[in-house]
């Protein structure tokens, strides 16, 4: 096939899709929906997806996270103290994978403080502070652990968001 060929293939495709817009925009004009009763709605919609979709998940992710955190702290007694560790490993892994699950969920809704400050109303950037992905940096988790930095007070204050988070904990808890 020549340039020549695609390029025109390219424009005509182009030059449709244009065309089904147009038509598409005059279809829509018909409808009776004005704009004082989208405005009206808004409201509604708006307090049926904070009630009913965003704060059940975010409910769910505390539930997730707290176990998480125990799991974690029985895991951190069993590297210690025990030789468990090995057994208790997958049951970690499971719980990190259950946290995950919810979190993909609330993910995609990155509203408020969960999203970006610069694209997001009351954007706090707080969803690279959980997971920074795909902003990881290995390295920088196995530093800090080999230097035991975790319960520094400065902690994170002194270290970028892909030093810490739910991918920092995929790190220690998948990779060998």
């Amino acid at each position: 096939m020549s340039f020549r060929f695609l390029a025109t293939q390219s424009s005509l495709c182009l030059f449709a899709l244009f065309g089904l817009n147009i038509f598409y925009g005059q279809a829509c004009t018909g409808q009776k929906t004005s704009e004082a009763q989208m405005s009206a709605l808004f409201p509604e919609i708006l307090e049926d997806v904070g009630t009913k979709v965003v704060l059940p998940s975010l409910l769910l992710f505390q539930t997730e996270l707290t176990s998480l955190n125990e799991q974690l702290n029985l895991l951190q007694s069993a590297a210690n103290f025990d030789a468990s560790y090995e057994d208790s490993l997958p049951v970690i892994q499971e719980q990190w994978a259950a946290t995950m699950r919810v979190w993909q969920q609330i993910e995609v809704m990155q509203i408020g403080p969960a999203g970006s400050s610069l694209t997001f109303i009351a954007g706090e950037d707080i969803r690279d502070e959980i997971y920074s992905w795909p902003t990881v940096n290995p390295c920088r988790v196995d530093q800090n652990t080999a230097a035991e930095n975790w319960n520094d007070s400065q902690y994170y204050e002194d270290n970028l968001v892909n030093a810490y988070g739910l991918d920092a904990i995929e790190h220690m808890l998948f990779d060998p």
